[in-house]
């Protein structure tokens, strides 16, 4: 007889309502070949960086904050993207559980965190490659962190596309709206932007300590960002109800 292996999350239950939640989303991925899927090639797109040599990252400011931007948060990046989607099949029934909106997004910003984190420890070794490429890596997990969960969970509020999880994800477009693209175009434009100010200022490689600062700052304010982003769930969530029943 075939059984079905699983990983056994019930410790995150411990940790009430929000560990409960992550332990959910978890099996999500782990269940559904899309999410799972997401998360994977956001793993094996890790090994790019093997491909980077030393005088390129020496060459180009803004190929290195590209880089050390995506490299400690594709994880995150990928599957971020759908966030809210994923569940759309069931969003009806996260509004009448009447589950705490804040802790809702709290759950998903632990769960960014975590893919953040390790993504970090994947990108030690590339500082063999460029001394310094551990500070750039270090002050963009921090970053990514702080600021790009937050951005990606506010987009997410104005999602309204369902996403059939059970499907592959090669050549499969479902669920990619205009937002998504804005939201790319905002996390990619805002590193930019700390570098050209600090290039205006004459000393770019300040920015990095920038990134650390606001990345810092926006884990210290995590609550009071999520309550505000909370806020619009609120405002927003029968619309997002609506839409992801339309299949």
């Amino acid at each position: 007889m075939n059984r079905k292996r699983s990983v056994d999350l019930s410790f995150l239950s411990r940790y009430g309502e929000t560990g409960s939640l992550i332990r959910n989303e978890l099996r999500l991925i782990m269940r559904n070949k899309r999410p799972r899927a997401t998360v994977i090639i956001g793993l094996l797109f890790m090994l790019y960086g093997f491909m980077i040599t030393g005088s390129s990252l020496n060459e180009n400011q803004l190929f290195v904050i590209f880089i050390g931007f995506i490299l400690t948060g594709i994880m995150s990046l990928n599957y971020g993207q759908f966030i809210f989607m994923w569940e759309s099949c069931c969003f009806d029934a996260i509004l009448a559980n009447k589950i705490s909106i804040p802790g809702y997004l709290k759950s998903k910003w632990i769960l960014f965190a975590v893919m953040n984190l390790v993504n970090f420890i994947l990108c030690l070794p590339y500082g063999f490659l460029l001394a310094d490429l551990w500070l750039i890596t270090a002050s963009l997990f921090i970053y990514n962190t702080g600021i790009t969960s937050i951005i990606m969970l506010l987009f997410g509020t104005f999602y309204r596309s369902p996403i059939d999880i059970s499907k592959s994800t090669f050549m499969n477009y479902q669920g990619t709206n205009a937002f998504q693209f804005l939201m790319i175009g905002v996390m990619l434009l805002l590193p930019y932007l700390i570098l050209l100010v600090f290039k205006f200022m004459g000393i770019p490689q300040y920015c990095y300590y920038a990134f650390l600062i606001l990345g810092i700052v926006g884990i210290i304010f995590r609550d009071f960002l999520l309550k505000i982003i909370s806020r619009i769930l609120i405002k927003n969530k029968y619309k997002m109800a609506a839409g992801f029943r339309n299949r």
